[in-house]
């Protein structure tokens, strides 16, 4: 399932939404085999590209310390 719109996933909409989105985030992510942290949407912006550009800090060090986002990945343009 994802935003046909975007192609956010539910994790990247969850991120988005700032408010209370760590519960809801480790709800999601409670069910790893259908939710993978490097899926990107269609401008190619991870899970922790959108937290970052929410400026969602606790977010941002939550899906690199205890879900092993990578950081070095690049979006559409090249961009990390």
């Amino acid at each position: 399932m994802y935003n046909p719109e975007t192609g956010d996933t539910p994790l990247m909409m969850a991120i988005k939404t700032k408010k209370n989105s760590r519960p809801i985030m480790k709800y999601i992510l409670k069910h790893p085999r259908e939710v993978n942290i490097e899926d990107k949407n269609f401008k190619g912006d991870t899970c922790l590209m959108i937290a970052t550009i929410s400026g969602n800090l606790n977010v941002v060090k939550m899906l690199i310390e205890d879900y092993g986002a990578d950081p070095n990945t690049k979006e559409n343009k090249g961009y990390t």
